[in-house]
């Protein structure tokens, strides 16, 4: 068992990033190996878009500096939130609508990365 960090970014494709928490929720934690999953959510878009929390555990309301910069400031700032989580051996950064539906996949990527002591996916 790993304990994985999910960054999931984004600023106006909220109803894909809740998806993309159910399939970490409903799918990866099925598995053995992705069952310690910690979410965070940096989002930049419109307070209204998304008001509250839905299954990360985290978060992260930025102000939005525009296109390149602004998706920047999501991944740095979100990151940021993981050095409060001491037991994290690996970070995934995923767009809203990225998702990552097959487990062993991921499974298969976080054991190379392991083994190549690589840190961030």
């Amino acid at each position: 068992m790993e304990n994985i960090g999910v960054l999931i970014y984004t600023h106006n494709r909220v109803d894909d990033a809740k998806i993309n928490m159910e399939i970490i929720r409903n799918v990866w934690q099925k598995t053995n190996y992705l069952n310690n999953v910690i979410i965070i959510h940096a989002f930049n878009g419109e307070k209204q878009w998304y008001p509250k929390k839905y299954l990360e555990d985290e978060l992260v309301i930025v102000k939005n500096s525009w296109h390149f910069q602004g998706a920047s400031d999501l991944i740095d700032l979100g990151i940021k939130k993981f050095q409060k989580y001491k037991n994290i051996t690996h970070v995934i950064v995923l767009a809203s609508d990225t998702w990552l539906i097959e487990p062993q996949y991921l499974e298969n990527l976080l054991q190379e990365m392991q083994s190549k002591e690589l840190h961030l996916a």
